[in-house]
């Protein structure tokens, strides 16, 4: 970790150099005449740091992006949509890895220069920010890959939503925080989208699709939720050709902590009857369930057994499957097998068939 010790120093020394720069615990003062440069020499140091510490990181951010990109833009085209949005955290990582890492070292940096911390702690709690959120941003990169992949194997041939309140947005429109289970919510009709919101926080009174798909390859509406957390409020005519599943049931026999999967999908006649996935009492049954495995060392005995508890949890209809980026061993295979199926998918749309297999088999025997 010395690199960017020594990009460190020649900060501190142009700041030293321009005594018109102050950056004390009180005061920061960085003159325009002065600016442009003491913030590449900044950048400099976050984006040292970044490279010391995540040597693998650059190759294997920047294939993500280039897939990621392309599923974008042929989800665009092939649901005639407007935009693909992303939350600004994933946007910035997926046009430059090391300076969306480096976005969240801004003020640990500044700290360090102000004397409120010393080089070995900001290298720690570096440490600690860029590997989390590597991580997490990398996973996500890669299951919203497999989501769009998919979406465009079932042959769109419509996409909607359910507009509901985001809590985010207009907090003043629930209390439900309050009172757990006391509201019921009526449920919006679907609607037409022009833009499909992925990464984007949307905290709702009760779980909805993230999209609701005609599909074509199907023959049925396919809706499909990630970012499962718990809400607070009921939803008002519930699907009667939905199976519910009880959250209190759940609660008994699995506890509150880590009971959703990556993903989960739903299969309807109409897309009325897919409007809610999840509310406070009850969880839909999902046709089938999906884990996302971006990195390579999910196979060992927690993330196994995560990946079976999800599907003890919500009992996927037609079954689970894990998507894996990196190979995966026999054993692992057949341990979860017959009820949970591993695809080693890289970055390869067609190996994701199984998936619409199981759910065009899984149509056939309702017929």
């Amino acid at each position: 970790m010395e690199n960017w010790r020594s990009n460190y120093t020649e900060l501190t020394g142009y700041v030293a150099a321009h005594p018109d720069i102050e950056i004390t615990d009180s005061v920061m003062v960085i003159p325009d005449d002065v600016r442009a440069e003491f913030y590449r020499l900044f950048n400099s140091v976050l984006a040292r740091f970044v490279k010391d510490l995540h040597p693998g990181l650059l190759p294997e951010s920047s294939l993500l992006s280039a897939k990621f990109a392309e599923a974008r833009e042929s989800t665009i085209a092939c649901l005639k949509l407007n935009s693909v949005e992303l939350n600004p955290e994933l946007t910035w990582f997926l046009e430059d890895a090391v300076a969306g890492l480096g976005r969240k070292l801004f003020d640990p940096l500044f700290s360090l220069l102000q004397g409120k911390t010393d080089p070995a702690s900001f290298e720690r709690s570096g440490a600690e920010i860029t590997g989390t959120l590597s991580r997490a941003l990398m996973h996500r990169g890669y299951m919203y890959w497999v989501m769009m992949s998919l979406m465009q194997l079932m042959a769109p041939e419509g996409v909607f939503s359910v507009p509901v309140i985001d809590e985010t947005i207009q907090p003043d429109q629930t209390t439900a925080d309050k009172r757990p289970g006391w509201f019921t919510e009526e449920v919006p009709d679907i609607s037409p989208v022009s833009s499909l919101r992925l990464d984007v926080s949307q905290f709702t009174p009760f779980l909805v699709p993230k999209v609701i798909l005609q599909s074509g390859k199907l023959n049925a509406f396919a809706a499909i939720r990630t970012d499962f957390y718990n809400v607070f409020h009921n939803a008002k005519d519930r699907s009667k050709h939905l199976e519910w599943l009880s959250r209190e049931a759940i609660r008994r026999d699995f506890g509150l902590g880590d009971i959703w999967p990556d993903m989960a999908v739903y299969l309807g006649e109409t897309g009325k009857d897919l409007r809610v996935v999840a509310d406070y009492s009850v969880i839909a049954r999902p046709d089938i369930t999906l884990d996302v495995m971006e990195a390579g060392d999910w196979c060992g005995p927690g993330g196994v057994e995560k990946v079976k508890r999800h599907y003890h949890v919500l009992k996927p209809r037609l079954g689970s499957f894990v998507v894996s980026r990196q190979p995966v061993s026999q054993a692992v295979i057949d341990e979860l097998q017959p009820d949970i199926k591993v695809l080693v998918a890289g970055y390869d749309v067609c190996s994701l068939a199984p998936i619409i297999d199981t759910l065009l088999k899984g149509r056939s025997l309702e017929k």
